[in-house]
C-alpha cells in the first residue's frame, strides 16, 4: 500500500480498576459542565436551529467576506456578466467556524485567479445555512430564484442537504458540498448536479481499520455519538478492521450533543478488554474524550479515531493526546510544496495562524468551479452541459494531494493519511505521518473492491 514510516511503539494492553468516583474527581467534570457540548462534528449531524445571519454579496475576495480583500478591484475591472457563486453554509451557531473556513478557502482560490474568468467577474453571495433544514432550503431558493447563481458551495449538515436536494436537482443547480459527508450523497440521494469536495463517511475510516489491525491490535471496541455520521464512520472502520482479520468486540453509542461524562462508556471499554479502541468524535468532544480516556487509566490501550486535530486542540489535550492515531484527508503538517504554499497563502491573506481542513475543502470546491469554467470556456448558460463538464474535469491538484471526481456517482477519490501524535524535534506534540493510502474511493467502492493497488 502507501508509503509507511516508523512510528512510536505503543505499550502492550493492560487494564485498570480506576473507580468512576475517582475518575470524575480527576477529570473535573463538575467544572467542565456544558461548555464541552459545543463543537460537535457537523459533517452529518442532527440540526439545532439558530438565528441565521443576513446574506451578503461581494466580488470574490472582497471586504464583505472573511478572506482578506485586495482583489475586489481586479474583479470590478472585468466587464462581462458576473459568474455568481453562492456560499451556503453555517455562519451562526456552533458550526460557525466551518462556515468561515469554507468561505476563506473559496475566496483564497478565486483571489488566485484574479476573481474573474474570461472577463466575467466572480461574485460570491454569502448565505447562512443556519443549521436548520427549513432555513437552508429557503436560503437555497433565494440563491436560485432571486440571485440566479451559477454554482452553490457549502452545506455543513447532511439534514440540510437532504432538505434541498430535490429542489436543486429539479432546478438543475450545481451544488458542491464542502463538508457534509453522508454516504447518501453518492448513493440513493445522488444527483447529477451535486458534487462533493470534502469526504465521505467511511471513506477515511475504512483505511484506518486496515492500519489499526496491522499496528495497534486485533480486537477493538468502537464508540461514536448515536447519529447517522457516527454509525457510518464506525461502519467504515469496522469493515476495514474485519477485512484485515480483526474482531469488533462491542459497539457503543452515546447521545449526540448530550454527553460530557464518558465514564459509563469508558467503563464498558475497560470491561471488554480490547487490544485497541476506535472512537469517532470531533470539536470539543474530541478534547473531552481523549482527556477522559487518559484520566480513566486507559492510555495503555491504543486509541485510534476520526478526530479533527489541530494545534489548538493539541494544546488543550496536552500529554493525553500523545500516541493517539487518527485518519484524515488533510493536515497542516502535510509535507508537500502545494500544501506549504496553500498554508502560507492562507495565513498571509487572513492573518490567521490556525488552518482547518474545511479551508481546504472550500478551496477545492472553488477549484472545481474554476476547472469547470475552463472546460466550458466560461459559458454557464446551459446547466446540463455545465454539470457534465464538472463531472469530467479530471484530476485536480489539491493541497491535500490529487483528487478526482468519479463521473458515475460524483464521489471524490483522494489520499487518506494516517497520523500519530508524537513529540517533534522541539519537544512539542505534533501530527506525524505514519502511512498514506493513495486514491481511496468512497465507501461503496471500498466495500466492493477494497483499497486500490498502491
Amino acid at each position: 500500500m502507501g508509503e509507511e514510516s516508523s512510528i512510536l511503539k505503543l505499550p502492550a494492553t493492560s487494564q485498570t480498576n480506576l473507580k468512576r468516583r475517582e475518575f470524575l474527581k480527576k477529570s473535573g467534570l463538575a467544572v467542565l459542565g456544558t461548555a464541552l457540548s459545543a463543537g460537535l462534528l457537523a459533517a452529518c449531524g442532527d440540526n439545532t436551529a439558530t438565528a441565521p445571519a443576513a446574506s451578503s454579496t461581494t466580488a470574490a475576495g472582497g471586504a464583505a467576506t472573511t478572506a482578506a480583500g485586495g482583489a475586489a478591484t481586479t474583479a470590478a475591472a472585468a466587464t462581462g456578466a458576473p459568474i455568481k457563486v453562492g456560499v451556503l453554509i453555517t455562519f451562526t451557531g456552533p458550526y460557525t467556524a466551518i462556515g468561515n473556513d469554507v468561505l476563506d478557502g473559496v475566496n483564497l482560490y478565486f483571489s488566485s485567479i484574479g476573481n474573474q474568468f474570461n472577463g466575467r467577474p466572480i461574485t460570491v453571495i454569502k448565505e447562512d445555512e443556519g443549521a436548520s433544514p427549513d432555513n437552508a432550503l429557503q436560503r437555497a431558493k433565494k440563491l436560485v430564484e432571486q440571485d440566479k447563481v451559477d454554482f452553490i458551495i457549502g452545506i455543513a449538515l447532511t439534514n440540510d442537504y437532504l432538505a434541498m436536494r430535490d429542489y436543486l436537482d429539479q432546478n438543475k443547480t450545481i451544488l458542491i458540498i464542502a463538508n457534509a459527508g453522508a454516504n447518501a450523497v453518492v448513493t440513493d440521494k445522488f444527483s447529477k448536479y451535486i458534487f462533493r469536495a470534502s469526504f465521505g463517511n467511511g471513506q477515511y475510516t475504512y483505511p484506518l481499520g486496515l492500519y489499526a489491525y496491522e499496528h495497534l491490535g486485533k480486537s477493538s471496541v468502537v464508540l461514536a455519538p448515536d447519529y447517522a455520521a457516527g454509525h457510518e464512520a464506525t461502519g467504515g472502520f469496522s469493515a476495514g478492521f474485519k477485512k484485515a482479520g480483526g474482531n469488533v468486540i462491542k459497539e457503543i453509542y452515546s447521545a449526540l450533543g448530550q454527553t460530557t461524562d464518558y465514564a459509563p462508556f469508558l467503563t464498558q471499554v475497560q470491561d471488554a478488554k480490547p487490544e485497541m479502541t476506535y472512537a469517532f468524535y470531533s470539536g470539543t468532544d474530541t478534547i473531552n474524550w481523549i482527556k477522559q480516556y487518559d484520566q480513566f487509566g486507559l492510555k495503555k490501550i491504543p486509541l485510534a479515531g476520526s478526530f479533527a486535530i489541530d494545534d489548538n486542540s493539541l494544546a488543550q489535550m496536552g500529554s493525553a493526546a500523545e500516541n493517539v492515531v487518527y485518519a484524515s484527508t488533510w493536515a497542516i503538517t502535510l509535507d508537500t510544496d502545494a500544501n506549504k504554499k496553500f498554508v502560507a497563502d492562507y495565513k498571509a491573506k487572513t492573518n490567521k495562524q490556525t488552518v482547518g481542513a474545511t479551508v481546504c475543502f472550500g478551496y477545492d470546491a472553488a477549484q472545481m468551479v474554476g476547472a469547470t469554467l475552463k472546460a466550458v470556456n466560461g459559458d454557464t448558460s446551459d446547466k446540463v452541459k455545465l454539470a457534465a463538464a464538472m463531472e469530467n474535469i479530471g484530476q485536480i491538484d489539491s493541497p491535500r494531494g490529487p483528487i478526482k471526481i468519479n463521473p458515475e456517482n460524483h464521489g471524490l477519490a483522494q489520499n487518506i493519511y494516517i497520523w500519530q501524535i508524537a513529540k517533534g524535534s522541539d519537544g512539542k506534540l505534533t501530527s506525524k505521518l505514519a502511512k498514506t493510502y493513495n486514491a481511496v474511493p468512497e465507501i461503496g467502492d471500498l466495500l466492493k473492491n477494497g483499497i486500490p493497488a498502491q
